[in-house]
């Protein structure tokens, strides 16, 4: 089923609804705590590698994620397009601060995020403490 299908389906109705102009009590991207909690979501449930930044990920993963993020809100079936590019850049942006939040747990010494896949977390351990990596990171 493709997205556009799946978001003009019946009942979807009392879903939140999503509109780049906000028309008729809409919300979107960067003003509305659901779509980051949302997308928060999608990598604490769905997060099976340890992708180093968001433009790692495969294709796939992202089309997973997206059509996650669909059952928790709809769109007019013509801005999917826009909606999907607007979610790939918050979801950019969300994967990016998680990453460097959950980098700084490990540096302290803290224990993994409970919603992280311990053989995920290992995978990040791993990559941090490259030297390619590291030196990546002092530079910034």
């Amino acid at each position: 089923m493709t997205i556009e299908e799946f978001v003009s389906q019946p009942g979807r109705q009392h879903i939140p609804r999503l509109h780049p102009e906000e028309e008729n009590g809409a919300t979107w991207f960067g003003l509305e705590g659901k779509i980051t909690k949302s997308i928060l979501n999608i990598f604490k449930t769905q997060l099976n590698k340890p992708w180093p930044t968001y433009g790692d990920v495969d294709e796939e993963t992202k089309k997973m994620w997206f059509k996650t993020f669909a059952q928790d809100f709809n769109w007019e079936i013509g801005h999917s397009a826009k909606v999907r590019r607007a979610f790939d850049i918050q979801a950019n942006t969300s994967y990016q601060n998680h990453m460097y939040a959950w980098k700084q747990k490990w540096k302290e010494g803290k224990k993994m995020p409970k919603c992280l896949n311990p053989e995920v977390w290992q995978g990040f351990i791993r990559y941090w403490s490259m030297d390619e990596t590291m030196s990546i990171s002092s530079q910034a």
